[in-house]
């Protein structure tokens, strides 16, 4: 089928709100259907904020938490498969409920499949056969944008040391930098279309936190004894392992992906694009702290390559 250029994407957009039958809308949702590379832009923020009060024999002691960390990143879903993805097919296929009736029933749906239904992953350099092993091998490279902000401060009031002196202690932790991390496509950031029910799926990955040396993370502890001076001490040196290193969904979601999630949504052509922004709540393990957070996925999905 011709694909549609934007001139007459627009024509359709307002013959439509005249009136006209839904022919043109079915003629953009197979143009949907049909284009062969999906550009996708998005952005990954993780936010958290915590404080409590510890449980401790003498004195008090509280924690408060703060972190940001946004992560974005550009992606070409660049191979296109008729029919059912892995998604779909996922939900069909419950190898506890399997039976021959249940595959026959399962391979017609996948054959009816082939004119309503594509899919798309983010294959890379890989994908394109004039790719060069330069190309290549800039696939494996970091290259996507994350920053991170990381507050802990640990304020312990009137502890007492085996010598019997009454002293407060802070320790303030920071993690800041920005960095550029490796976000892997294929099997990770996935796209589904379905025409007969005008809806889509797309996953993406929950993000990481860059390492290396500009990532700098400083430990500063000021002990203040009872009438005497402040002693100081400082440590610091550049983050070397992702941080948080695990993030969970809560509550899970079942047909998600491991280290991402699945996001639904319904096909609205005379829109020019897919677009949109959800918010999963999280949690993460910092040090004996379970934490609660919230990932907020925003996404625009283009059939023209966006700006650099």
């Amino acid at each position: 089928m011709r694909r549609v250029s934007g001139i007459v994407s627009i024509c359709f957009s307002l013959a439509s709100l005249a009136g006209v039958t839904t022919a043109a809308l079915t003629a953009t949702l197979d143009d949907y259907l049909n284009t062969p590379v999906w550009y996708l832009s998005y952005q990954v923020t993780l936010k958290a904020s915590y404080e409590t009060t510890n449980d401790v024999p003498v004195g008090t002691s509280v924690t408060t938490i703060n972190l940001e960390r946004v992560m974005s990143d550009q992606k070409e879903f660049n191979l296109r498969s008729a029919g059912m993805g892995p998604l779909s097919m996922r939900a069909l296929t419950d190898p506890d409920k399997a039976s021959a009736a249940d595959a026959g029933q399962t391979s017609m749906k996948v054959l009816n499949s082939m004119d309503t239904c594509a899919n798309w992953l983010a294959a890379g350099a890989g994908a394109n056969p004039n790719a060069t092993d330069a190309d290549i091998a800039k696939d494996t490279e970091p290259s996507s944008p994350s920053r991170i902000d990381y507050t802990r401060v640990d304020s312990n009031r009137d502890f007492v040391d085996e010598t019997g002196t009454v002293f407060d202690v802070t320790t303030t932790t920071t993690i800041k930098g920005t960095g550029n991390v490796l976000v892997m496509g294929m099997g990770t950031v996935i796209l589904e279309m379905n025409k007969a029910s005008k809806t889509y799926m797309l996953t993406l990955p929950f993000g990481s936190s860059p390492t290396g040396p500009e990532i700098k993370r400083e430990i500063v502890t000021v002990a203040r004894p009872k009438g005497k001076a402040p002693d100081e001490q400082r440590e610091s040196g550049a983050l070397e392992t992702d941080f948080p290193a695990r993030l969970e969904l809560n509550p899970p979601q079942p047909d998600g992906i491991d280290g991402g999630v699945l996001i639904r949504g319904t096909l609205d052509p005379a829109a020019g694009k897919i677009a949109g922004q959800q918010t999963f709540n999280v949690n993460f393990n910092d040090g004996p702290y379970a934490l609660p957070g919230t990932l907020t996925f925003t996404y625009a999905l283009t059939t023209m390559p966006p700006a650099k």
